[in-house]
């Protein structure tokens, strides 16, 4: 009886253990195919097989990332993802040293574009600036303006400002605003801003 009973303990334990090593080598192939499909250029594919994989090797988080970067840089000319996403790419096992050089290339390439960009917003942020700078100076308020350059319009410093409910529109919500009134040198009430919210 115990001869039995050992026997069937261990065709339980060989049936666990082969099924066990079954599922590593269909994880083995996953994983090798995601990586040959990443290689190819599909990277939508690539992406949806190591995902399957649920981090079970542990350079999967680097893949997925290098493969959403590529897509990003190549399928959709968006130069701001790819690098946000070569963040994510720390190592990658068993590749060469070629190939590691190839994504460090790529890292640098985005990285480079990425600054460019921003230098180039930045320039563009501070010419609209320099323009919006030159309307205040040689106007009046108007609608947009913040309301932090109140005083700085051609019509120099306000000389009185009250806060108060103002109904905008039959029937809307009354809304908080603060009016602020400009005077000439002789007294005389010549504008009033209003500032709504």
């Amino acid at each position: 009886a115990c001869i039995a009973i050992w026997s069937v303990i261990s065709a339980a334990v060989i049936s666990a253990i082969a099924y066990a090593a079954s599922l590593e080598i269909k994880a083995s192939i996953k994983y090798n195919n995601a990586i040959e499909l990443y290689r190819a250029g599909n990277y939508d594919e690539a992406i949806a097989e190591f995902e399957s994989l649920n981090n079970r090797y542990d350079d999967i988080d680097d893949y997925l990332n290098l493969c959403v970067a590529y897509r990003h840089y190549y399928v959709y000319g968006n130069e701001t993802g790819a690098y946000n996403s070569m963040k994510g790419v720390k190592f990658i096992y068993k590749i060469s040293d070629e190939e590691w050089a190839e994504i460090e290339e790529f890292r640098a390439l985005v990285t480079k574009l990425y600054e460019e960009e921003l230098e180039y917003q930045e320039r563009i942020e501070k010419l609209k600036l320099e323009k919006e700078e030159a309307k205040i100076k040689n106007g009046v308020p108007y609608i947009g303006m913040k309301e932090s350059y109140i005083s700085k319009t051609k019509l120099g410093k306000y000389r009185y400002s009250y806060r108060d409910d103002f109904e905008y529109g039959e029937g809307m919500r009354l809304i908080e605003t603060t009016v602020y009134q400009f005077y000439d040198l002789k007294g005389n009430r010549i504008f009033d801003a209003y500032c709504k919210e």
